[in-house]
């Protein structure tokens, strides 16, 4: 048995824990170690600071789903690491482990420039879900005496896509409230829309020309070397006034590891083997923010690597896979990531979406590069998020149905070691990139659709979501749990569930409210007057030794799911001896979660 240790429950840690339990045997102990017990889907966080959806949107609590998928958390952050002991310091607690897995995310340094940061300086950042509503508490003060806005990043940043982002959503939500302000953004890119990679096909016009047309002012190849509580100050020597600023910090590695001798670069970094195994602790792996990425190519002032969210998926789902080839649990040889990358930027009323395979490679010689603008970019975006929350909630790593539709895209997340195919040219031919285009917008339909769907559920006035239990090894049960009232005021609690193939609803009201006639099937009714019938299972489902009580009721469901309407609620009829029936009313939005459980594996 192995005790294996991830830190961080992220967009790299949380996945990557997910994959492992899915992959190892239960034997197998995980521990997952995070300050909090919610997951953020931080690149939705500039809609937070700009007031457009709340923090709790982007969140999922974290304590139920990791005990119900077997993997150990203890809350506290890591203060101290020991790799030759093979032992991580979580507050006075020591804990040994067999394999860590570092996956902190992002440690801001906030010190690079004086005065940087919302806490001990004058800018405000969407980095982190604090910062995200400081941001919203400062854009409230700003909204009642508007005036000029800066948006920027500081040399060293590594994630420019924010950047833009804040200041054109900025622009659209003043120009919705009939306000215009100077607008400025301040970056130490080489031009507009390098996004710390370059060679992105043709970003840099899409982006130049969507600032002209919103009157942004730009300024490039430009550091920032102090802030002061009114003025942006530039090497150049030139100060920006400004009475709300948004300035994006560098990035660095967690204290523990730039503490520890031989883990990390002098920024905290860790490098990494093609495994992503660090070169000296074999047993040590790096998922995310905190992996050391050299830069695809020099730029005049120095500016990290973005490290996306596909990306940092691809390195957990690679480690994931090597860490259980090491432990002989898997067959398959070793991979290794392949860092491409497909980001959404929603800019209001428009969008760009870009696409990078790989990242990590000379600008001019990646396989496919595309920016794409268009008004869906927003709506793909949303999707994405909930899909991404929706799958958080469940348990679920990188689905097999995630992986078709970036094969789909000519993208993937992991290869076999150690060949490496021939990289053709940055620039699709014409026929190519239509081709290309064509199959990107017919997949942009298809998962925002798909990704819309599962967002219904994602949050429920009941907060119900669908959760896995496993019964067997291997064998899951899927299950969604929904509070419903009956028109005469009493409690109803609807269970569905879907168990080898087969998709049940059960209905438990208050004992002695109700005496159910199970010889009738459930009568299931819109508001157009279509009825549906789910006949009653009671007697097949209860043993002779479990007799339904009468206060409860079990239906099939699978045969009619797919015919229930979810434009508006519907209504449960639910027979009993007494021959007056109740009816139960049924939001729109459980109605999806209980078709979904018949699209689910077993």
């Amino acid at each position: 048995m192995a005790n294996i240790v991830l830190i961080g429950a992220g967009l790299g840690g949380l996945p990557t824990a997910y994959e492992l339990r899915q992959i190892l045997p239960r034997e197998h102990q995980i521990t997952l170690i995070s300050p909090g017990a919610k997951f953020t889907f931080i690149p939705s966080l500039p809609w937070v600071a700009l007031g457009l959806v709340p923090l709790s949107r982007l969140q999922v609590d974290l304590g139920s789903v990791l005990s119900r998928r077997g993997i150990q958390w203890l809350s506290g952050s890591v203060t101290r690491l020991d790799p030759k002991q093979q032992q991580v310091w979580v507050g006075e607690q020591t804990i040994t482990y067999d394999y860590l897995v570092i996956a902190t995310g992002a440690d801001l340094d906030l010190e690079s420039v004086p005065g940087l940061g919302p806490e001990h300086g004058y800018t405000q950042s969407v980095c982190t879900p604090h910062h995200a509503e400081l941001a919203w508490q400062a854009w409230q003060r700003f909204l009642e005496q508007p005036g000029e806005l800066v948006v920027g990043a500081v040399p060293g940043a590594s994630c420019f896509g924010p950047l833009y982002e804040f200041a054109l959503l900025a622009d659209f939500v003043l120009r919705q409230k009939g306000l215009r302000v100077p607008i400025t953004i301040v970056t130490p890119e080489p031009y507009a829309g390098h996004l710390g990679i370059g060679g992105m096909a043709n970003s840099a016009q899409l982006v130049t020309r969507l600032l002209w047309e919103r009157q942004i002012n730009l300024i490039d190849n430009v550091a920032i070397t102090a802030i002061t509580p009114q003025t942006v100050v530039l090497a150049s020597g030139e100060s920006l006034p400004f009475k709300f600023a948004m300035v994006l910090p560098p990035f660095r590695g967690p204290q523990f590891v730039r503490q520890t001798p031989d883990l990390g670069d002098h920024q905290g970094f860790i490098p990494v083997l093609n495994t992503y195994q660090h070169p000296q602790y074999a047993n040590i792996y790096s998922v995310g923010v905190v992996t050391q990425l050299a830069p695809p190519e020099p730029t005049p002032i120095p500016i990290g690597v973005p490290k996306t969210g596909q990306m940092t998926e691809a390195m957990g789902l690679a480690v994931a896979h090597n860490l259980a080839y090491t432990l002989g649990e898997i067959q398959a040889p070793p991979v290794q990531p392949t860092l491409e990358a497909v980001c959404f930027a929603d800019f209001g009323n428009t969008g760009i979406l870009f696409v990078a395979a790989p990242v990590i490679v000379p600008a001019g010689e990646r396989h496919r590069t595309l920016a794409l603008r268009g008004p869906w970019v927003g709506l793909l975006k949303t999707g994405f998020e909930r899909y991404f929350l929706w799958k958080m909630s469940l348990g679920l790593g990188v689905p097999w149905f995630e992986r078709w539709a970036l094969r789909g895209l000519g993208l993937t997340l992991t290869r076999p070691l150690p060949q490496r195919e021939p990289i053709g040219p940055g620039q699709l031919s014409e026929d190519k990139r239509g081709r290309y285009l064509s199959r990107v917008l017919w997949l942009v339909v298809l998962f925002w659709l798909v990704g819309w769907g599962l967002g219904m559920f994602v949050q429920t006035p009941a907060g119900a979501t669908i959760r896995p239990l496993e019964e067997s090894a291997g064998q899951f049960i899927y299950q969604t749990r929904q509070t419903l009232t009956d028109r005469q005021g009493q409690p109803w609690q609807a269970i569905a569930f879907r168990r080898t193939g087969q998709v049940h609803l059960r209905l438990v009201g208050f004992p002695g409210t109700v005496n159910i006639d199970h010889s009738r099937p459930l009568e299931i009714s819109d508001a157009q007057g279509k009825i549906l019938q789910a006949a009653d299972l009671s007697s097949i489902t209860f043993t002779d030794s479990y007799h339904p009580q009468a206060n409860v009721g079990e239906y099939e469901l699978g045969s009619v799911a797919s015919e229930l309407a979810t434009q508006a609620p519907l209504s449960l009829t639910v027979p009993t001896k007494t021959g007056i029936p109740v009816h139960i009313p049924v939001p729109s939005a459980f109605v999806v979660e209980w078709q979904l459980l018949k699209g689910l594996p077993d």
